[in-house]
């Protein structure tokens, strides 16, 4: 039975002008945003799970992405997987929502509420999704968007961009680390895999990718950064695997290019 806690946001999942604010005024935002206290909390819940925010503080790797630029693709990358593994409403998206699929409003909330969720908390589920569609990680980032038809409303979630090949690296690293840290060795086919029982998110999933998309851009971090991931293909056979080092780390590489 899923718990309530799969509603993070409530009624109150961030906007862009939220974001813009936040990384503007970067530390002295959280005594001069002018959010009600409802919304500041859930903007805080956000925040903390990309990463951003840590005890009221805005954190080394909100700089980091602030001088990436918080809107460029390469930064929504990386905040779009921090939430696809810290937060559980941004997973049950990413697994449940097939790509490209359009799902009337009614379709997920009555999944949701299958699920045991309140007919109030799936509502609030489909209304941030809206909402996050209309941000940068909809509008850029290209994670998702809302279709009309008429009076009909459709939600579908579409392949994000991954930017740079070290956006990638960085899924592969924060998906071993979710799954424990010691799953660092794995195949395209294991991660395509719908039977699959994990307590993580597949990277193939929260790309949208085939295993196909994905061999180009894995064999040019093998090249390029071979202490970091190590991958073969050889007919049918493949292999994945990720160096002793941690997401972290591979944000350093990002900051170097």
């Amino acid at each position: 039975m899923v718990k309530s806690s799969l509603n993070t946001f409530a009624d109150h999942a961030p906007k862009t002008e939220w974001l813009r604010s936040f990384f503007a005024l970067k530390q002295r935002f959280y005594t001069e945003h002018s959010l009600g206290s409802n919304m500041f909390d859930f903007f805080r819940r956000f925040l903390r799970d990309a990463g951003l925010n840590g005890r009221n503080t805005f954190t080394e790797f909100a700089e980091f992405i602030s001088r990436l630029g918080w809107d460029s693709e390469n930064a929504l990358g990386l905040i779009l997987t921090n939430l696809v593994y810290t937060n559980p409403q941004m997973a049950w998206y990413t697994n449940f929502m097939d790509l490209k699929h359009r799902y009337a409003r009614e379709e997920l909330v009555g999944a949701l509420k299958e699920l045991g969720i309140s007919d109030k908390d799936a509502a609030s589920i489909v209304k941030a999704f809206k909402r996050l569609a209309a941000t940068p990680l909809g509008t850029v980032l290209n994670w998702g968007r809302v279709e009309k038809k008429g009076k009909e409303e459709y939600l579908v979630r579409t392949a994000p961009k991954w930017g740079s090949p070290l956006v990638l690296l960085y899924s592969l690293f924060k998906f071993a680390e979710a799954m424990g840290g010691e799953y660092r060795a794995f195949n395209l086919g294991q991660l395509a895999d719908p039977t699959a029982e994990r307590q993580a998110v597949s990277p193939l999933r929260l790309w949208g990718a085939t295993p196909a998309q994905l061999k180009a851009p894995l064999l040019g971090l093998n090249a390029r950064y071979p202490e970091y991931i190590q991958v073969s293909f050889t007919h049918d056979l493949d292999s994945i695997n990720l160096g002793p080092q941690s997401s972290a780390q591979v944000l350093e590489l990002i900051q170097e290019v």
